[in-house]
């Protein structure tokens, strides 16, 4: 079996899960996952919802003994492996790692693995997989008509604990207004009459503040529980224009269109060490 230490909002786990699925495919291995951070989320980081069962996807948690493996591969310990079930292959820096893909069965994977370069070769089955198992409500099938019938492009403002958590707004900072800005300003070289469909999970401050000069419909009825849905929606749209966010990033990637324009920050992180060159796609432009 293949193991993933799940952590974070979605968009994490999304990358959590696509990296370990890949890993699982090459060895024909089950796959599991450590739900630990979610029952006992650490000091200084923002609780959060483990999302993925909203997904058809094969994975099952781990269970009795396994939980108790799982706290060695978190331990101090985790690096005897005579000791242990699993063999662990923790996340050393930011980009991709090509030796994660020749890892053996009985590993435990413990990072957050945001690379396509990871799953990109399963992209067509991961695309089939990370379909929400409940049908859309009837207002967002009416979003996703709109979306449908115009030049559609998703727009994406991350601020929560961008804002107020010390450790994630020192890591990462908020994309400013000018940054949106200067992508709408790209994409309209190429795309006529965008209309900008706006999620956050700030909607009063978007609803306040984004002044942009293209029309605009924020998508605002969903809560942190439905984040899934949110996700959904923004495939939906023609084009994106993420934030420095996993979040955004899994809207743009599971996007279809053929012809689809992705802007994205040009600097993911504030601090330039952990700048991660394997993260945006070739295809994608960067502001």
């Amino acid at each position: 079996m293949i193991v993933f230490r799940a952590c974070g909002g979605l968009g994490n786990q999304l990358f959590q899960y696509a990296t370990a699925r890949r890993l699982a495919i090459l060895l024909d291995s089950d796959l599991g996952v450590d739900l630990s951070w979610y029952r006992c989320t650490p000091p200084g980081d923002t609780p959060r919802n483990f999302e993925l069962f909203k997904y058809g996807i094969r994975l099952r948690p781990l269970m009795g003994s396994e939980r108790i493996w799982a706290s060695f591969m978190r331990g101090r310990w985790a690096k005897v492996p005579i000791l242990h079930r699993w063999r662990l292959y923790r996340e050393r820096e930011c980009h991709f790692d090509p030796g994660l893909l020749r890892c053996s069965r009985g590993t435990y994977l413990a990072g957050f693995w945001q690379s396509y370069l990871y799953f990109n070769e399963i992209r067509s089955q991961l695309l089939t997989e990370l379909q929400p198992i409940e049908a859309m409500s009837d207002l967002d099938a009416n979003f996703a008509d709109q979306m449908l019938r115009c030049e559609s492009v998703a727009v994406h403002i991350r601020r929560g604990d961008y804002i107020s958590a010390e450790s994630a707004a020192n890591a990462h900072g908020v994309s400013g207004l000018g940054y949106y800005q200067r992508a709408l300003a790209e994409l309209s070289r190429t795309v006529c009459s965008p209309i900008l469909f706006v999620f956050s999970d700030d909607p009063a401050w978007t609803g306040q503040h984004l002044k942009l000069n293209a029309p605009m419909v924020h998508v605002s009825h969903h809560g942190p529980e439905s984040a899934y849905a949110d996700l959904r929606l923004m495939t939906y749209c023609r084009h994106n224009i993420i934030a420095n966010s996993s979040f955004s990033w899994w809207g743009a990637w599971l996007g279809q269109f053929e012809h689809k324009l992705v802007c994205a920050p040009k600097h993911w992180f504030l601090q330039k060490n952990m700048e991660n060159a394997d993260m945006i796609p070739l295809e994608w432009i960067r502001i």
